[in-house]
């Protein structure tokens, strides 16, 4: 899968693209949303290929960036060979020993985080400038020790004014960038319940602004469950498994667990707790939201609503920062998620702005509604491909559900994101 990123400060996008004998798949939309995701096919390799290296081209023309290529390897734990089958070989390690292993691994994540080359600061070495010490710490913030060896509490305009200290301020905020976008993308895989095949995602072990995101995540295929700690493309994922044993597992295809999707939840949130494992997206220890048992028949949950807020708008942009569509004092996000090889699409909805008649009342008072969920149909004219983002497809609002008949991860979801927005806003 090669992915390619386009942000020109009012659009940030995101364009997939997997080649895969006489057919490929697309995904594309909002960078931090799951988007759309079309396949098409072609009555021979070598067309669809062709057709793949042009949709390529194209992007590359629009002022697309591709990205999730590169980047410092990161350690795996340590770990026994494969057999030859394919399937791993255990050896006996200690829960010590194993948590040293990660925590070797997490040193040098921590120091290849910079998302710059070997001679920008690190925690191991670090870079002079002007006869100052500049390194990162774990959070990418700088520390800077003077020729006299005392740390400072700002920058001096020496360095301040340098071109090294410009461009150590760009690719840090590059990263950081990088890492928000990542940790979302990967969270739409594990709400999704998306498959993620090897030979895609060892290689992102490589890149440090994947490698920290999917740090520590609880993955499964088949029989194979245990945490991340480290990928190879020789050898396979690195895992901590339920024994505290680090083992390389070769599978074709992983996928991560929502939480609700986990029946032994407790034991692993367990196993996490007392090891000291710090997942870099949060799934094990991830706020769970449940229909109560008086709902279960109705269309929508009133946990949220009769909530009294001075400024509408102010609600307005923080959905909108969670990738939510806010529009007349409602907000709306549509989830996908895989049911078998069916692609299930819900539309949660919640009215922030109860009876709101017109955009004149955005900045004035609200009082919050009902969060409801609708199913979604997908409906396309044709199957040509429109000149920006993929196929001509239409979304249409279906039947409003009861709350029984909706996936528990999506009500989850929906409704932790309602949460966070209301907490993050003053009354």
């Amino acid at each position: 899968m090669r992915r390619f990123e386009f942000s020109d400060g009012s659009s940030n996008k995101f364009w997939e693209i997997e080649l895969d004998g006489k057919s490929f798949t697309v995904r594309y939309g909002r960078i931090g949303a799951d988007g759309q995701t079309q396949e098409k096919s072609f009555p021979t390799p070598e067309k669809a290929k062709a057709e793949h290296d042009k949709l390529v081209r194209e992007k590359l023309g629009k002022g697309y960036q591709e990205v999730g290529a590169g980047g410092a390897a990161v350690p795996a734990a340590k770990a026994t060979k494969a057999t030859k089958g394919g399937a791993a070989s255990k050896a006996p390690a200690k829960a010590a020993k194993a948590k040293a292993g990660q925590a070797k691994a997490g040193k040098a994540d921590q120091a290849a985080d910079t998302g710059a080359p070997a001679s920008l600061p690190t925690a191991e070495g670090g870079l002079v400038i002007k006869g100052y010490r500049i390194t990162l710490d774990d959070s990418l913030e700088p520390r800077i020790t003077n020729p006299a060896g005392n740390v400072l509490s700002s920058v001096p305009d020496a360095v301040r004014k340098s071109d090294e200290w410009q461009q150590i301020i760009a690719l840090r905020e590059n990263h950081r960038n990088r890492l928000k976008a990542n940790t979302l993308t990967i969270e739409g895989w594990m709400l999704g319940r998306r498959t993620i095949s090897s030979a895609r995602l060892l290689p992102l072990l490589q890149d440090p602004a994947w490698a920290r995101p999917l740090g520590s995540l609880l993955v499964t295929s088949g029989d194979s469950v245990g945490f991340v700690v480290g990928g190879d493309p020789g050898k396979g994922l690195g895992l901590l498994n339920r024994d505290l044993e680090t083992e390389w597992v070769k599978r074709d295809a992983w996928r991560i667990p929502h939480p609700l999707d986990l029946p032994d939840l407790e034991a692993w949130q367990r196993i996490a707790a007392e090891n000291g494992l710090r997942q870099g997206v949060l799934q094990l220890m991830r706020p769970l939201h449940r229909p109560e048992s008086k709902e279960a028949t109705d269309k929508s949950t009133d946990r949220f609503s009769e909530r009294e807020f001075s400024s509408t708008i102010q609600l307005s942009y923080a959905f909108g920062a969670r990738a939510w569509a806010a529009s007349r004092g409602t907000a709306s996000r549509t989830f996908e998620m895989l049911e078998g090889e069916e692609l299930v699409r819900i539309s949660a909805e919640f009215e922030y702005a109860k009876g709101m008649e017109d955009y004149g009342d955005m900045n004035g008072e609200c009082t919050t509604g009902g969060l409801s969920f609708f199913a979604v149909k997908a409906e396309s004219d044709r199957g040509d491909q429109d000149d920006e983002d993929g196929f001509l497809w239409s979304y249409r609002k279906d039947k409003a559900l009861q709350l029984k008949e909706i996936p528990p991860s999506i009500f989850s979801e929906a409704c932790c994101d309602v949460e966070t927005v209301l907490a993050s806003i003053r009354k």
